[in-house]
């Protein structure tokens, strides 16, 4: 079974394959390295490849640009690489708690972190030390408005 993200999202990923330059080249590479991933993932689904083996399973240069790719320029789809299904599980399970006790004063944090998220399918913040303490920062600061919130609802 051959994987290709353009076959599942067109619209998204629209590219005409002309431009080997620039913005067009950049969305070649990373669909290109995106697609070994994932492909990669499904033969190992449950347990994957191991954190930090993104390196040593692609050790050699991708052919198609010639430089060597040290992330997915994916967070999510590193992630699910490297620790499998049980990622998907952690991080749905933490998106639906957040969204089911979440209200209005709440709106500042998700809306950053719904911004480092976006951010996140297209690049590797978390392997970026200044943004990733930034988004843990952002989880922190949300984890206490939710304590906050849900103590002044029990008293």
């Amino acid at each position: 079974m051959v994987f290709n993200l353009r076959d599942y999202f067109p619209l998204v990923f629209y590219w005409d394959g002309n431009e080997m330059n620039g913005l067009g080249a950049s969305i070649k590479f990373r669909l290109y390295v995106w697609e070994k991933a994932f492909g990669a993932w499904l033969q190992h689904p449950v347990l994957a490849a191991g954190i930090g083996h993104w390196k040593v399973v692609f050790k050699k240069p991708m052919l198609i640009d010639g430089k060597r790719w040290m992330t997915v320029h994916n967070e999510y789809l590193q992630m699910v690489f490297e620790m499998g299904v049980g990622f998907l599980i952690i991080l749905f399970g933490y998106v639906f708690e957040t969204v089911k006790k979440s209200s209005r004063r709440m709106a500042v944090p998700l809306t950053a972190l719904v911004m480092i998220g976006i951010y996140s399918f297209a690049s590797f913040p978390m392997h970026i030390a200044p943004t990733a303490i930034i988004a843990v920062t952002w989880v922190g600061i949300l984890t206490i408005k939710q304590r906050y919130e849900n103590s002044d609802t029990r008293s």
